[in-house]
């Protein structure tokens, strides 16, 4: 198993994201830091923003479960759409 959890920068109660459309919100917050858990390894891995394409390759092929708060809804997304400002498309 994988234990995620993710920062960013932005938040929902900042004016420029506060007046998007709900849709777009998720879209416009900044990956800041997130860290992983790994059962397997029993190791902790932190992630800076300048990987966070690495860790979309890691929850895009791994083959075990990923779990953490809200990460259907709020951090995968967030992570998707950080890595596709850099031109990365996740599989």
């Amino acid at each position: 198993m994988i234990y995620l959890d993710i920062e960013t920068l932005s938040f929902f109660s900042d004016p420029e994201i506060k007046a998007l459309p709900r849709s777009e919100q998720l879209a416009a917050m900044r990956f800041g830091w997130a860290v992983t858990y790994r059962t397997d390894l029993k190791t902790w891995q932190e992630w800076q923003p300048d990987h966070v394409v690495n860790l979309c390759d890691l929850l895009s092929w791994c083959a075990m479960p990923v779990a953490g708060w809200n990460i259907v809804d709020f951090d995968v997304p967030v992570i998707e759409h950080n890595v596709r400002r850099v031109g990365y498309q996740p599989s």
